[in-house]
């Protein structure tokens, strides 16, 4: 494959989803300051149609810099770059779970869209609705490559789950200033997929020890008080929404309750 070069910057294609990373206008001067220092070093990679799998920061970087850009033309068809372009960023420190949500959901992949729409109901960030979902924070390659679904099973447990959240942030007028923050819900969600947890008696442990929720610092402060709050004058199904295994206080990050079978 040969290496071209070029300042017509307009031939090349971008896919819709992928515009939206050109607005980190950070990393942008900072490459424009590196190619009008060093020259434009790195290719972008193309296929046939000029649609870039790879480089887009750099086109930009180079457009403003008024330098002309080196590529190399792949036999890619359109339709396989989505997947060619979450391979490529699977390693990347640029791209996270938000960014492969939005990449597929705009592709109109039904489950990402289901997990947008679930998100907007609840106010959900992405990594709090992978939680609750039992899908590992760290992504897996099921979820990358867009070809992450659930069964109706799986998406009821989402459902109930979600509700709890959202029911328990609700619980007390008390907390409304910080019943929305992300170091509050994510807490609530820690909670409600601990395998032994019952809703029903957080519920009624709540109702008359409402007030030693105070606003914390993290999320681990809410954890320990909702354990104080869950096992008082109980003594069956005590239990830790705490992970002291390593000598200090961290929240359950294993997958819970579902088994490998349980996200497909």
């Amino acid at each position: 494959m040969d290496t071209e070069k070029t300042k017509d910057w307009e031939q090349f294609e971008h896919f819709e989803y992928n515009r939206q990373y050109l607005q980190n206008e950070g990393r942008l001067k900072k490459l424009e300051r590196s190619i009008r220092d060093h020259g434009f070093l790195l290719p972008i990679l193309v296929n046939n149609e000029m649609y870039i799998v790879d480089g887009q920061h750099r086109l930009e970087a180079a457009r403003r810099a008024g330098v002309a850009v080196t590529f190399i033309r792949y036999d890619i068809p359109t339709d396989q770059i989505p997947l060619l372009i979450a391979t490529v960023n699977s390693t990347s420190k640029n791209w996270g779970p938000s960014d492969y949500l939005h990449m597929w959901q705009d592709l109109g992949r039904e489950t990402y869209q289901y997990m947008a729409s679930v998100m907007d109901e609840y106010g959900l960030q992405i990594t709090q609705l992978l939680r609750l979902a039992g899908i590992p924070c760290k992504m897996s390659g099921s979820f990358q490559t867009g070809q992450l679904t659930f069964t109706e099973t799986q998406r009821q447990r989402l459902a109930d789950r979600c509700k709890r959240v959202r029911e328990l942030a609700n619980f007390s007028e008390a907390w409304a200033e910080f019943n929305h923050t992300k170091s509050f819900v994510n807490a609530l969600c820690y909670i409600v997929v601990h395998p032994r947890y019952e809703h029903q008696r957080m519920l009624e442990q709540l109702k008359d020890q409402v007030m030693k929720i105070q606003r914390a610092t993290s999320g681990n402060e809410f954890l320990l008080t909702f354990t104080e709050i869950y096992n008082r004058k109980q003594r069956k199904g005590r239990i830790s929404f705490i992970d002291r295994s390593k000598g200090k206080d961290t929240p359950r990050t294993r997958r819970v309750d579902y088994d490998e079978e349980d996200v497909a």
